[in-house]
């Protein structure tokens, strides 16, 4: 009896011991599973992550140039503006200071060649008022006056104010600027 205690004793063990065995192996296996599972997730996130990133990477790059261009743009338009603007001062001052008042005795000589009418009225600047003999005016039919409020050139009435011309050093300016100033935007934009 005591072999088949034994026995028995060594049947129980062998089968608690494969058995634990069996679950052993059965933990290790569902826990390499696991990790598998774990680690193919993880990879794919952060394959995804760095997908991610390279998209807003070049997202940022690609608004970065747009800024770039952009500022570009502004640079191009303010200089354009600057040159311009520097453009139309030294026409205005050559304007002012090459205009003589025997040129502007010819402009407004021309300004009334066509007009019929008794009332011409010129309103000029001090320059202009004490550099141009009264006498042009009179055999022309024009009135003449000064204006301080003129700082150069002249305007020139007709038809009690009907017709308006202006000469004005500004004036002028303004109507040239945009014919000469066309060569040279098409320098500054390479049009």
């Amino acid at each position: 009896m005591e072999l088949s205690i034994q026995d028995l004793l060594d049947k129980i063990n062998k089968e608690g011991v494969d058995e634990a065995l069996q679950k052993k192996e059965q933990i290790i296996n569902k826990a390499n599973e696991d990790a598998q599972k774990i680690v193919k997730d993880a990879k794919a996130e952060a394959d995804n992550i760095v997908a991610e990133a390279k998209r807003e990477a070049e997202k940022l790059v690609k608004q970065g140039e747009n800024s770039l261009e952009q500022a570009a743009r502004n640079i191009r338009l303010s200089l354009k503006n600057e040159l311009n603007d520097l453009f139309a001062s030294v026409l205005n001052d050559n304007i002012k200071n090459n205009l003589t008042p025997s040129d502007y005795t010819e402009i407004i000589k021309a300004a009334i060649s066509g007009v019929e009418d008794a009332d011409k009225k010129a309103e000029l600047s001090d320059k202009l008022y004490s550099g141009i003999a009264a006498s042009v005016f009179s055999s022309l039919g024009i009135k003449a006056e000064n204006n301080p409020s003129l700082r150069s050139g002249f305007k020139l009435s007709v038809n009690n104010g009907k017709a308006y011309y202006d000469f004005t050093d500004e004036e002028l300016t303004a109507l040239l600027v945009p014919y000469l100033s066309e060569g040279l935007n098409r320098i500054i934009c390479k049009k």
